[in-house]
């Protein structure tokens, strides 16, 4: 044996224990024989308490993508309102939820969606030259199962049980041209054109057909909160279109949005006013969900219609203005590799401010005129914009993917599915149902020379091999 190897040996025995993660790296690197292997496989399995070293190759994954590894799910969305210390009525509203099975992230962005719905315009940021409007694009996407379309209903109910006045609730189903109509007559009746878009399921809304690629246009004009349009009717005369505040709150499976969305969504900017809350699984399981508190759904509408009086300028205190300043000249000198995900860091600037607007309206819901973001609040919106493009390859990688594309997420998804490791004639058996041997020989290629994929021994006696997701 290797002198590094019984160094190894000799450092685990006096109870010293590598990280595993290292340690699979550098074992990796020293390629061990299979005598070798021999004699370090049990002290390893001792050590980190594992039954067999597939145990140890699966600990080693779940620790360096825990989130993302089916049956290895962490909320890391609590940990982060947690250490942020997010707080007011959207805090609250996720401690409700508690005992319900979508995800921590799901409930707060339903809840910051119906917060912004409820402002309309009744506040904004000044920038000079334009304004900053409460409204918010928001899409919950997950695997099919996450339940995604569960928390938006409840908490769009939750608002509309406590009042129905606090937003217009707007068709579902439709062109662009009735939507318009709809936000007219909204006009005609209250002189703004506001109203929360709600879709449970995005790819029937926005699939490939003509229409709806006009329709993603219409929309992606009319998310801006511009002060006035003008609709042409099909008889020749104009309605008004003013005041314009459009929250949205949609909801897709991952995969069909990969097969239903077009191009024209993301490279038309859509999806740069989108913030997109993505989740692949779920630590929550309640065959019957019951309430902690009954009385805690009657304060948080309560606590929701307060958002009625709530007007004015959202100004930013010294210590806000000085950490937006400096983390608006950072996004400014940075750009993400992913070339896709350009429209969203555009618009990022915008979106931190907006989302330090709701929190701070969410701390004092009952603050009539003063609105004061602090710089606790543009921190949070920060660290929790950080949160969401740490997700967004997730999405970003399939959204107009050709055909090929389309497999190759397919593979990747399997992987996910058996903890990012699976052995190669199993992975040929799994995927046979879904693509022929050639098709599945191209996309592992072009993973291997992504640098997605890795080949590695499996079973040394055997001689076999596994593929590993890295």
């Amino acid at each position: 044996m290797r002198p590094q190897f019984q160094k190894l040996l000799q450092s685990i025995n006096s109870g010293k224990r590598p990280d595993i993660v290292k340690l699979s790296q550098w074992l990796q690197e020293q390629e061990p024989n299979p005598e070798e292997w021999s004699t370090l496989t049990p002290t390893i399995q001792t050590a980190y308490n594992l039954q067999d070293m597939e145990s140890f190759h699966r600990k080693v994954l779940a620790e360096q993508e825990p989130s993302m590894i089916k049956g290895q799910y962490v909320d890391d969305f609590s940990t982060l309102i947690e250490e942020y210390d997010v707080g007011g009525w959207l805090r609250r509203y996720v401690e409700h939820t508690r005992g319900m099975e979508p995800p921590t992230a799901f409930h707060f962005a339903t809840a910051l969606s119906v917060l912004a719905a409820s402002l309309r315009r009744q506040v904004f940021v000044e920038m000079n030259y334009f304004r900053i409007y409460p409204a918010v694009q928001i899409l919950l996407a997950g695997p099919s199962g996450v339940k995604k379309s569960t928390a938006a209903e409840y908490g769009l109910d939750l608002a509309y049980e406590a009042d129905e006045t606090l937003f217009h609730l707007l068709p579902d189903e439709g062109s662009g041209e009735a939507l318009k109509k709809e936000l007219a007559e909204n006009c005609r009746k209250e002189d703004e054109s506001t109203g929360m878009l709600f879709i449970s399921e995005l790819s029937t809304y926005l699939g490939e057909q003509q229409y709806n690629r006009t329709l993603v246009q219409q929309m992606t004009d009319l998310f801006d909160s511009r002060k006035n349009k003008r609709r042409r009717t099909n008889t020749g005369g104009t309605l008004a279109i003013k005041n314009i505040s459009l929250t949205a709150l949609w909801c897709s499976n991952d995969e069909w949005l990969s097969e239903a969305i077009p191009v024209s969504a993301l490279g038309g900017g859509l999806f740069g006013r989108m913030l997109l809350f993505y989740q692949p699984d779920s630590d929550r399981s309640f065959p019957i969900p019951s309430l902690r508190d009954p009385d805690e759904k009657k304060e948080l509408q309560a606590g929701i219609v307060q958002s009625k009086f709530v007007h004015g300028v959202a100004s930013l205190d010294v210590g806000a203005l000085k950490y937006y300043e400096k983390r608006y000249n950072e996004i400014d000198k940075t750009w993400p590799s992913d070339e896709r995900m350009g429209p969203f860091w555009e618009r990022l600037g915008n979106h931190i401010l907006k989302l330090a607007m709701l929190l701070s309206i969410s701390d004092n819901l009952h603050e009539k005129e003063k609105i004061v973001i602090k710089e606790r609040h543009v921190a949070q919106a920060d660290q929790i914009l950080k949160w969401v493009l740490k997700y967004l390859p997730a999405i970003y990688v399939s959204l107009g993917a050709s055909a090929f594309g389309r497999e190759y997420q397919r593979v990747i998804k399997m992987f996910k599915q058996n903890h990012g490791r699976i052995a190669e004639k199993e992975l040929g058996r799994l995927m046979s149902s879904r693509m022929s041997r050639r098709k599945l020989k191209e996309v592992l290629d072009s993973m291997v020379a992504n640098g997605v994929l890795k080949k590695e021994k499996g079973d040394i006696w055997e001689g076999t091999y596994a593929w590993r997701l890295i």
